[in-house]
């Protein structure tokens, strides 16, 4: 008589297929305990063709053993070669991570530019220092540009260079940034010309 697949006990590790699953059931109402160790080491040689990408793994013979062990519902009464999983372990819930760092004060400019920009005020040589300024406002427009094409003038990031770094860092007078136009073209990937088959 037809059975069908809502009708049939669920499959715990639909990996190894209702096959495997059967004969786990049969093997645990084998009542000689030697019969039942025959019986899993078969099984787990049968896992191990159905699930060859198990194989490339170190511990691959007692992940298959802890697989029989959870496949059985743990009822199966047989020589583990190694220790078998808890049943407990298998619904822990891992440790939440905890965010580190403050929120970010300026999200287009991203966390990144932030502790560049306190590195920077850390500098002792001002020359060294004046190139860092150059480097890291240029790198701030190119960013600020990435999340809004319009405009920006070079007040706005000076403005912002000066609020991140507590008024600690300010461009030399008359330093001006490369303009909008001129970063964007930069950053545009270059069309590729097309070439023509004909003579």
């Amino acid at each position: 008589m037809m059975q069908y697949n809502t009708e049939r006990e669920d499959i715990i590790l639909t990996e190894y297929g209702r096959n495997i699953q059967k004969m786990i059931g049969h093997a645990k109402t084998l009542e000689n305990k030697e019969d039942r160790n025959k019986a899993a080491a078969q099984i787990i040689e049968a896992m191990g063709i159905l699930n060859k990408k198990i194989l490339n793994i170190q511990d691959h013979k007692k992940i298959l053993w802890d697989h029989l062990a959870i496949m059985a519902n743990y009822e199966l009464d047989v020589d583990f070669p190694y220790p078998v999983i808890a049943k407990e372990e298998l619904n822990t819930k891992p440790e939440k991570l905890e965010y580190t760092g403050s929120e970010i004060k300026y999200k287009h400019f991203g966390r990144v530019i932030e502790k560049l920009v306190t590195q920077i005020t850390k500098i002792e040589d001002p020359e060294i220092k004046a190139e860092a300024v150059v480097y890291v406002t240029n790198h701030m427009k190119k960013t600020y540009l990435s999340w809004n094409k319009e405009v920006v003038q070079d007040g706005v990031i000076f403005d912002s260079l000066d609020k991140l770094s507590d008024g600690e860092l300010q461009p030399k007078k008359g330093f001006t940034l490369p303009r909008t136009h001129e970063i964007q073209s930069r950053t545009r990937r270059p069309r590729k010309k097309f070439k023509s088959n004909r003579k």
